[in-house]
């Protein structure tokens, strides 16, 4: 049987998207990276349309294809578009449309790749893609790409920690979360135990007393250990 690479239909593929863009600081201008505008007009339908509604996705992506129009370099435009294309991969795929399935899933991942190139320094920009791709590589049935998918949606977290560093526990609690159980997700399937235990003492200083720490701390103290955490879904401001 022809394995291939599937996304399941669900809004958890963008879930991290929306908490930290509404908190990102750009430090590179390129491309609309400091125009929050975009993103506050796509993200809407965006969401309704990964959780069923056609219309609406069709008008994200006629959004993202409207201002690619008027600027083919439009960093936030590219990465939203392309994860819809992901989107629509996986859609493809379950429907057992594979030649279509697989060019969104190579376009999709070129789109997100040049948002990146384009303004690397960007967190509305790293996290729609990681966000994409950490939720991607747990449906994605071939090991070799789902632990690419992995490495590239790591990378995107841990470049926008970085962005944050300096001002990190002035962040809501739930972006500093999401962030941080983002990463140690990652870390934890990409068995790198070492920073596994930095990210483990990053939360339980930045987020004692949160129910993020009950997650991590309950997940630890099962058989399981932290492999649940990643069957979590993001709440909060997505409702």
């Amino acid at each position: 049987m022809l394995r291939r690479p599937i996304i399941l239909a669900s809004v958890t593929v963008l879930s991290l998207a929306l908490a930290e863009t509404a908190h990102s600081s750009t430090t590179e201008t390129r491309s609309g990276a400091n125009d929050r505008s975009f993103e506050f007009q796509v993200r809407a339908p965006f969401f309704r349309g990964i959780e069923g509604d056609a219309e609406q996705f069709a008008l994200a992506m006629r959004i993202c294809e409207e201002k690619l129009a008027e600027d083919p370099d439009h960093a936030e435009a590219l990465v939203w578009h392309g994860a819809g294309l992901f989107f629509e991969a996986g859609t493809a795929f379950q429907q057992g449309d594979f030649p279509n399935g697989s060019k969104k899933w190579t376009d999709g991942l070129a789109k997100m790749q040049r948002a990146v190139d384009l303004s690397p320094r960007d967190v509305a920009v790293r996290i729609p893609r990681g966000a994409t791709l950490l939720q991607a590589s747990r449906n994605t049935p071939i090991p070799s790409q789902a632990t690419q998918l992995l490495e590239l949606a790591v990378t995107d977290y841990e470049v926008t920690y970085d962005l944050q560093r300096s001002y990190f526990d002035k962040l809501s609690e739930h972006a500093r979360g999401e962030l941080l159980l983002g990463l140690l997700d990652g870390y934890q399937r990409l068995d790198r135990p070492d920073q596994v235990e930095e990210t483990l003492d990053r939360i339980r200083t930045s987020l004692a007393g949160s129910d993020y720490l009950t997650q991590v701390e309950t997940a630890l103290a099962t058989d399981n250990g932290l492999q649940g955490l990643g069957e979590r879904t993001c709440s909060g401001c997505h409702n």
